[in-house]
């Protein structure tokens, strides 16, 4: 609470010294709530941020280039030998750790962009008038 001249910012005047907690809390439209050996006077409303938080990711603040060269350093000799090979290494190669770096190198959001890739010099005027108004 921010005291300003023995008045609480934003506050009526502060109730005299001499009141017991249950007047305090009354004077402030709070309650009285007490847990063990704790007593506090909470707020009357609460935010509630995350009920079920995911697992934290450890790797979060490391840049992408890091994280890329975390996972490879943890690559077994199994895994460089599959990541070398014409299939590559995907997501179900890799262990619990190594999904996590893995996981923060690929964006959240991708987008894609269609292309028509074409020589002109084999299509007809008229489709070359199509594709420059569309394509």
């Amino acid at each position: 609470m921010l005291l300003v001249n023995g008045v609480a910012a934003g506050s009526a005047a502060l109730p005299d010294a001499e009141l017991s907690l249950d007047q305090w809390a009354e004077a402030f439209g709070r309650k009285v709530v007490v847990v063990d050996s704790v007593t506090v006077l909470p707020p009357n409303t609460m935010q509630v941020i995350a009920l079920r938080p995911g697992t934290p990711d450890p790797y979060a603040k490391l840049k992408p280039e890091e994280r890329l060269k975390v996972l490879l350093s943890l690559f077994s000799e199994d895994q460089w030998k599959l990541a070398g090979s014409p299939s590559g290494i995907g997501r179900d190669d890799l262990n619990e750790n190594q999904r996590l770096l893995f996981n923060g190198l690929v964006p959240e959001k991708i987008g894609l962009q269609k292309s028509l890739l074409v020589r002109y010099r084999h299509i007809s005027p008229r489709w070359r008038l199509y594709l420059s108004a569309y394509g």
